[in-house]
C-alpha cells in the first residue's frame, strides 16, 4: 500500500481526483464549486509537492499564491461579485504583484534594465493570463473545460521544462476540474452564473509557467498561447448549452492553442539540447 501511495501517478492524478469527487459531492452543486479543484490541488501538495516557509522558495511562494487565489475565487463567488472591469483589473494587478514576488530572487541577481525588463515582463504576463480567464464570460461547463485545459497544458509544459512539481500540480488541477465537469454534466446540476471558478487555474498557468521558466528549462515563448485557451472556448461552436457535446466542442477548440504551446516548448527544448 505504501508503494502505491508513493506512485507519482497516484499522487498527482488518482488521489486528487478521488478527493475532488468527495468535494463535488459536498459543494459541487453550489456556488462553492471552486473548492473542488482546491481540494484536489491541496492533496498533491500534501502528498508530493510539500510546503514550507523556510526556505521561501519560488515553489513555496507559488503554493501560497495558489491557495490565496482559490480562497479569493470562493469569496467572490459566494458574494456574487460580477466580473466587471475594476474587479478584473484588481485580480490582474494582484497576479502581477505575485509574479514579481515569485521572481524576486532572480531579479536581485540582475541589475538595471535587465531587472526592470524581467519584472515588467513577468508582471504583464501574469496580468494578461488572469484577465483573459476572468474577462471571458462562459457557462460553467465551458469554464471547467478551460480550467482543465489550463491545468493539463501547464502540467505538460512543466514536464517538458523539467519541473516535476509544476507537472504534478497541473495534473491534479486538471483532473479535479475534469471530475467536476463530468459529475456536473452527469447530474445535470452544474451551478450557473459563476465567474471565477477558473481563477486558480489562471493563476497556476501564469505563475506555474513562470516558475517552470525561471527555475527550469521551459522557454517563455511556450507560454504565449495559453491566454488564447479561454478565447478559443468563447469562440467554439455551441451545441446544447451544458451538454457533453458542447463540452467536447469546447475541449477541441481549447486543444489548438494548448498543442501550439506544447509544440513551441518541444521545439525550443529540442534545439537547445542538440
Amino acid at each position: 500500500m505504501q508503494q502505491l501511495l508513493e506512485n507519482p501517478a497516484v499522487q498527482s492524478a488518482a488521489l486528487p481526483a478521488f478527493v475532488a469527487a468527495i468535494a463535488w459531492g459536498l459543494v459541487g452543486r453550489t456556488r462553492a464549486l471552486a473548492a473542488v479543484p482546491l481540494a484536489g490541488w491541496a492533496t498533491v501538495v500534501a502528498l508530493a509537492v510539500g510546503f514550507g516557509f523556510e526556505p521561501l522558495s519560488a515553489r513555496n511562494k507559488l503554493v501560497i499564491a495558489l491557495a490565496a487565489s482559490a480562497l479569493i475565487a470562493l469569496a467572490l463567488e459566494l458574494l456574487r461579485v460580477q466580473a466587471r472591469a475594476r474587479v478584473v483589473a484588481a485580480l490582474a494587478a494582484l497576479a502581477a504583484a505575485a509574479s514579481v514576488w515569485i521572481a524576486l530572487r532572480v531579479l536581485e541577481q540582475r541589475a538595471g534594465a535587465a531587472a526592470w525588463s524581467l519584472g515588467l515582463g513577468v508582471g504583464a504576463w501574469a496580468a494578461v493570463m488572469v484577465a483573459a480567464v476572468a474577462w471571458v464570460r462562459l457557462p460553467t461547463a465551458r469554464a471547467l473545460v478551460v480550467a482543465a485545459a489550463l491545468g493539463f497544458t501547464t502540467a505538460a509544459l512543466g514536464l517538458l521544462g523539467a519541473s516535476a512539481s509544476i507537472a504534478m500540480m497541473g495534473i491534479a488541477l486538471g483532473a479535479s476540474c475534469g471530475v467536476a465537469l463530468v459529475a456536473g454534466l452527469g447530474s445535470g446540476r452544474l451551478p450557473e452564473g459563476l465567474r471565477f471558478v477558473g481563477l486558480q487555474m489562471a493563476v497556476f498557468a501564469a505563475l506555474g509557467g513562470e516558475v517552470a521558466s525561471l527555475t527550469g528549462q521551459l522557454p517563455w515563448t511556450a507560454l504565449l498561447p495559453l491566454p488564447l485557451i479561454p478565447l478559443a472556448a468563447r469562440l467554439a461552436p455551441r451545441r446544447g448549452a451544458g451538454s457533453a457535446t458542447d463540452a467536447a466542442l469546447t475541449a477541441a477548440a481549447c486543444a489548438v492553442p494548448a498543442l501550439v504551446a506544447a509544440a513551441l516548448a518541444w521545439r525550443a527544448i529540442g534545439v537547445a539540447t542538440n
